[in-house]
Protein backbone atom coordinates (compact mmCIF):
# COMPACT_ATOMS: atom_id res chain seq x y z
CA UNK A 1 0.00 0.00 0.00
CA UNK A 2 1.21 3.50 -0.69
CA UNK A 3 -0.49 5.21 2.25
CA UNK A 4 0.08 5.67 5.97
CA UNK A 5 -2.29 6.87 8.67
CA UNK A 6 -1.22 9.02 11.61
CA UNK A 7 -3.49 10.03 14.48
CA UNK A 8 -2.61 13.69 14.94
CA UNK A 9 -5.32 15.16 17.10
CA UNK A 10 -7.99 17.70 16.28
CA UNK A 11 -7.02 20.89 14.52
CA UNK A 12 -9.16 23.62 12.99
CA UNK A 13 -8.60 25.26 9.63
CA UNK A 14 -6.26 22.62 8.20
CA UNK A 15 -5.74 22.91 4.45
CA UNK A 16 -6.75 19.50 3.10
CA UNK A 17 -6.24 17.74 0.83
CA UNK A 18 -2.85 19.03 -0.28
CA UNK A 19 -0.30 17.83 -2.81
CA UNK A 20 3.22 18.53 -1.61
CA UNK A 21 5.81 18.62 -4.36
CA UNK A 22 8.87 19.93 -2.51
CA UNK A 23 10.58 19.17 0.77
CA UNK A 24 10.18 22.79 1.83
CA UNK A 25 6.39 22.65 1.32
CA UNK A 26 6.31 19.39 3.28
CA UNK A 27 8.18 20.91 6.24
CA UNK A 28 5.88 23.96 6.25
CA UNK A 29 2.77 21.78 6.14
CA UNK A 30 3.69 19.30 8.88
CA UNK A 31 4.65 22.14 11.21
CA UNK A 32 0.88 22.77 11.42
CA UNK A 33 0.52 19.57 13.43
CA UNK A 34 2.83 20.68 16.27
CA UNK A 35 4.57 17.30 16.63
CA UNK A 36 1.42 15.40 17.69
CA UNK A 37 2.15 12.18 15.79
CA UNK A 38 0.47 8.89 16.69
CA UNK A 39 -0.11 5.67 14.77
CA UNK A 40 -3.59 4.42 13.84
CA UNK A 41 -3.93 2.74 17.24
CA UNK A 42 -3.16 5.94 19.17
CA UNK A 43 0.38 4.92 20.17
CA UNK A 44 2.92 7.73 20.19
CA UNK A 45 5.19 7.37 17.17
CA UNK A 46 7.50 10.27 17.88
CA UNK A 47 7.50 13.33 20.05
CA UNK A 48 8.70 15.30 17.05
CA UNK A 49 8.38 15.34 13.29
CA UNK A 50 11.80 13.72 12.98
CA UNK A 51 10.38 10.34 11.92
CA UNK A 52 8.44 11.89 9.04
CA UNK A 53 11.41 14.04 8.01
CA UNK A 54 13.56 10.93 7.69
CA UNK A 55 10.93 9.05 5.69
CA UNK A 56 10.12 11.98 3.40
CA UNK A 57 13.44 13.70 3.01
CA UNK A 58 14.78 15.96 0.26
CA UNK A 59 15.64 12.94 -1.91
CA UNK A 60 12.06 11.62 -1.76
CA UNK A 61 10.69 14.77 -3.41
CA UNK A 62 13.08 14.62 -6.39
CA UNK A 63 10.98 11.85 -7.95
CA UNK A 64 7.79 11.81 -5.86
CA UNK A 65 4.96 13.90 -4.50
CA UNK A 66 3.08 13.41 -1.26
CA UNK A 67 -0.68 13.82 -0.97
CA UNK A 68 -1.97 14.52 2.52
CA UNK A 69 -5.57 14.30 3.65
CA UNK A 70 -6.62 15.48 7.10
CA UNK A 71 -9.74 13.82 8.50
CA UNK A 72 -11.07 15.43 11.70
CA UNK A 73 -13.32 13.29 13.91
CA UNK A 74 -15.63 14.14 16.81
CA UNK A 75 -14.33 11.19 18.88
CA UNK A 76 -10.89 9.76 19.55
CA UNK A 77 -12.30 6.24 19.30
CA UNK A 78 -13.17 6.60 15.61
CA UNK A 79 -10.73 4.88 13.24
CA UNK A 80 -9.94 5.20 9.52
CA UNK A 81 -10.10 2.03 7.43
CA UNK A 82 -10.27 0.81 3.84
CA UNK A 83 -8.29 3.65 2.30
CA UNK A 84 -8.47 3.47 -1.49
CA UNK A 85 -7.02 5.74 -4.12
CA UNK A 86 -8.63 6.68 -7.40
CA UNK A 87 -6.47 8.16 -10.14
CA UNK A 88 -8.05 9.90 -13.13
CA UNK A 89 -5.55 11.44 -15.50
CA UNK A 90 -3.28 13.55 -13.25
CA UNK A 91 -5.69 13.76 -10.29
CA UNK A 92 -5.61 11.62 -7.15
CA UNK A 93 -8.61 11.12 -4.91
CA UNK A 94 -8.58 9.23 -1.60
CA UNK A 95 -11.67 7.42 -0.39
CA UNK A 96 -11.85 5.96 3.10
CA UNK A 97 -14.33 4.71 5.67
CA UNK A 98 -14.75 5.73 9.27
CA UNK A 99 -15.09 2.93 11.81
CA UNK A 100 -17.44 4.35 14.45
CA UNK A 101 -17.91 2.38 17.68
CA UNK A 102 -21.32 2.12 19.35
CA UNK A 103 -20.01 4.09 22.32
CA UNK A 104 -17.57 6.86 21.54
CA UNK A 105 -15.38 9.09 23.62
CA UNK A 106 -15.88 12.80 24.11
CA UNK A 107 -12.47 13.81 22.76
CA UNK A 108 -12.18 15.31 19.32
CA UNK A 109 -9.38 13.89 17.23
CA UNK A 110 -8.11 13.67 13.67
CA UNK A 111 -6.06 11.63 11.24
CA UNK A 112 -3.45 12.50 8.67
CA UNK A 113 -3.46 10.15 5.69
CA UNK A 114 -0.28 10.36 3.60
CA UNK A 115 -0.31 8.92 0.08
CA UNK A 116 2.90 8.54 -1.89
CA UNK A 117 2.64 9.41 -5.59
CA UNK A 118 4.95 9.94 -8.51
CA UNK A 119 5.39 13.31 -10.22
CA UNK A 120 2.65 12.56 -12.78
CA UNK A 121 0.03 13.48 -10.14
CA UNK A 122 -0.66 17.21 -10.32
CA UNK A 123 -3.94 17.55 -8.36
CA UNK A 124 -5.73 16.04 -5.36
CA UNK A 125 -9.37 16.07 -4.38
Amino acid sequence: NNYKIFKVGYLENVNSPVLLTTYEDFIDYISTFKNNYYDGEGNAVSSSTDALKVQYNQDYFYENNLAIYYAPTNSGSIKIRNVRTIIKSDTLEAVYELEIPEVGTMDMSGFMITIETDKSIKHVK
